[in-house]
């Protein structure tokens, strides 16, 4: 049974270099890989899974504020909080 490995982040993967460095080191070390992330846009989730296409990485989603993919209510309650908070959650 191969050991598990969780990576987490709050952009998408082709944003994020070190967060994709690093899941490609874990998974050359022999891992089960999984990237947890938001997704905001199609053309972003296009882009990581060209990223990721031929690797054993799984990609999921904690949050998808997509549009025409999500709520628009859900959607804008998210944007909304985001910038109330001053970009933190």
């Amino acid at each position: 049974m191969r050991k598990k490995i969780c990576l987490l982040s709050d952009h998408h993967i082709s944003y994020n270099p070190r967060l994709w460095k690093e899941a490609f080191t874990w998974e050359k070390l022999g891992y089960d890989v999984v990237i947890v992330n938001m997704w905001i846009s199609e053309e972003a989730l296009k882009r990581d899974m060209a990223l990721l296409k031929g690797r054993a990485i799984r990609n999921e989603c904690y949050l998808n504020l997509i549009p025409g993919r999500v709520n628009k209510i859900a959607h804008n309650y998210y944007r909304i909080r985001k910038r109330i908070n001053g970009g933190n959650n």
